[in-house]
Order: structure tokens, then C-alpha cells, then sequence
């Protein structure tokens, strides 16, 4: 991971009801166990996966329109075990 930027975008860069065609991204580690839940997560909001790792414990990086970038971070921080990695 680089430090919770990809591409030169911070994590929230965007948030905060700006324009569709602007893009977040959403870093956040997870255990392996709430994968599911994760991945299901992921499926639902539509938003593209920029960089993960899989492992004991496992790490994801998601692309996502910046006007859905804070409740994809809110329904992610409601499931067990999962950390959003602020900037």
C-alpha cells in the first residue's frame, strides 16, 4: 500500500457531495473472516477494487463516486473487525 493514497488521491479526496464525475478512494483492513460480509459490501455499492491483498489479515482499496464515498466508509465500518485507514 502507499501510505493511503493511490494514484495520488487521498482516501477522501472528493467527499463531501461534490460532482459525479469526481472519484474517491476508500482504504480500509479487514479480517479474513469478515470477508463476506466485505465482499458483499463491495458488490452492493458498486465501486471498483483499486488494490487488495488477501491474508490473515487483509487489506482493500476501492474506487467510488465521491458523493457515495462516505457511506460505503460508514457500511464498511459497521462490519466486525474492519478499520477504515483515514489519510
Amino acid at each position: 500500500m502507499d501510505g493511503g493514497k493511490l494514484g495520488g488521491r487521498s482516501n477522501w479526496e472528493g467527499c463531501g457531495g461534490q460532482g459525479e464525475g469526481q472519484m474517491a478512494d476508500v482504504t480500509f483492513t479487514f479480517p479474513y473472516l469478515a470477508m463476506n460480509d466485505v465482499m458483499r459490501a463491495v458488490k452492493d455499492s458498486g465501486a471498483g477494487i483499486s488494490e487488495q491483498s488477501f491474508d490473515n489479515s487483509c487489506s482493500m482499496t476501492l474506487t467510488i463516486r465521491a458523493d457515495r464515498a462516505q457511506q460505503l466508509a460508514a457500511r464498511m465500518a459497521d462490519i466486525d473487525g474492519v478499520t477504515i485507514n483515514n489519510p
